[in-house]
């Protein structure tokens, strides 16, 4: 999109230029996870060389690569990275690398938390340096941008991680759950409604549908549905960015079933959804919030949306 170009683009790069790159990565010994590429200011890296060191991190990242890779290697390649735009596509690139969470064994947001916190340390690199900051470098402003972004994704992110991953189930509603609200009365009567006048369940168009299966979202995937269709970064009245989630129906269903399954929880547990919306800043939203409440509510067997006992969330009656 338009502002901080939030969405990785894909580069492409001659044969000749990407062997060259694996033969200088092969021949390199990194320290690991510590690597120092911090001595470099970001400024300084040529265009070119930056870019050959982005398309062997995204090599790396590829699942069907033929070059060894692990997670010290993924971030001895990061570390070597220090060209400021290659830097912000990189934090897009590895945010949105299904691979590390499939392949390498990473858990959650973990290891893009450390990525950010490398990127933060480079801008503080670049920052020192008074002309660029006298300049007002564009480039600058995208990747302050860029890692406040990716920080609200890695929060946002991280409540519904620990819910997914807490020790809640199906009779947490039992002691503290709330009376059905007349929203939710009301929209199970929409479902009656549909179902006299089809004459059939409304169950049935939801049979191959993204139901919630219990299954955990993947911050890769998390990250897609927020970065996909980034525009022209706007800011709420608290001068938080607004991540909003993708155009794309089916990818932000998928999400929304993650990001709405505590209502279906006890009371204490819904308050994780408020906030996700709170770090993703667009808890004040309302209109947005509604889109996002009813297109998952609809996408619920009926069994399930007649369960539904909180009206935290709920559009007013």
């Amino acid at each position: 999109g338009g502002g901080g170009g939030f969405i990785a683009k894909e580069l492409t790069l001659v044969d000749d230029e990407l062997r060259s790159a694996s033969v200088e990565y092969s021949n390199n010994t990194y320290a690991g996870a510590g690597g120092d590429g911090s001595t470099i200011a970001p400024h300084q890296q040529p265009m070119v060389e930056g870019t050959i060191q982005l398309q062997l991190l995204k090599q790396l990242l590829a699942s069907e690569s033929a070059v060894p890779s692990d997670l010290d290697a993924v971030y001895a390649a990061l570390t070597q990275i220090t060209a400021i735009s290659d830097l912000s596509k990189a934090l897009d690139l590895l945010a949105l690398a299904t691979h590390l969470e499939e392949g390498m064994g990473v858990k959650g947001s973990s290891f893009h938390m450390e990525v950010v916190l490398h990127a933060e340390e480079q801008l503080d690199i670049a920052l020192s340096d008074e002309s660029l900051v006298t300049s007002r470098n564009p480039l600058l402003e995208d990747l302050m941008k860029k890692i406040e972004f990716h920080g609200q994704l890695i929060s946002a992110y991280d409540e519904l991680f620990k819910f997914e991953n807490g020790e809640y189930c199906d009779n947490d509603a039992e002691s503290t759950a709330t009376t059905t609200s007349s929203w939710a009365e009301e929209a199970v009567a929409w479902i009656d409604t549909y179902e006299e006048v089809t004459k059939q369940s409304i169950d049935n168009d939801l049979a191959n549908a993204n139901n919630d299966d219990g299954s955990k979202l993947k911050f890769a995937v998390f990250a897609k549905g927020c970065l996909q269709d980034q525009a022209i970064p706007q800011r709420n009245d608290k001068g938080k960015l607004k991540v909003f989630l993708c155009d794309s129906t089916r990818d932000r269903k998928l999400i929304l079933l993650h990001l709405f399954r505590p209502l279906t929880k006890d009371i204490f547990v819904c308050k994780v959804t408020q906030r996700i919306f709170e770090h993703m800043g667009i808890n004040d939203d309302f209109d947005k919030l509604l889109q996002y409440y009813g297109e998952w509510f609809m996408s619920l067997q009926k069994e399930v949306a007649e369960g539904i006992s909180d009206g935290i969330w709920c559009p007013a009656a």
